[in-house]
């Protein structure tokens, strides 16, 4: 019979032991640095992406002013410029000037654009944000935009 004595067991004092659970808790901790590693990557080519294609958006040729909050349509004409306009591709039905339609995309207050596919998205927490951030814009008073509520 054998007992827990002499069978093979687990030694948490044996160093071979504690080496091989130093060398498995190091893998685990970097896999998680890694992975977090390749997340901000990610999140990096995506946020370069989009400045590249705001810069591109905020060139476009544009005969209006453009606004935060505003949906603007954008097109390419027959050299290829961007134009922004505020009339949509359904609007236009067949006697758009444009070669081609680019995208819909509404201005944000930090000048960044939101493509429209996105508007449904946005929380109620983000929302509520660009409402106080509206009202601040009509009345500078920090106090007044928040309390009033007419």
């Amino acid at each position: 019979m054998a007992t827990s004595y002499n069978s093979p067991k687990f030694n948490p004092f044996d160093p071979q032991n504690a080496i091989e659970f130093v060398n498995s808790n190091t893998s685990t901790k970097l896999r998680e640095i890694v992975s977090q590693m390749l997340t901000l990557k990610d999140r990096a080519v995506k946020i370069l992406e989009e400045a590249k294609r705001d810069a591109q958006l905020h060139q476009a040729i544009c005969n209006m002013v453009k606004r935060p909050g505003c949906i603007f349509y954008f097109y390419r004409n027959d050299e290829s410029k961007l134009v922004a306009s505020i009339v949509s591709p359904s609007e236009w039905g067949e006697i758009c000037p444009y070669a081609s339609f680019f995208g819909a995309f509404q201005l944000q207050y930090d000048q960044s654009w939101l493509p429209v596919e996105q508007l449904d998205n946005k929380t109620s927490r983000q929302m509520e944000i660009d409402s106080l951030v509206d009202r601040l814009r009509d009345k500078p008073t920090l106090f007044n935009a928040l309390t009033d509520n007419d």
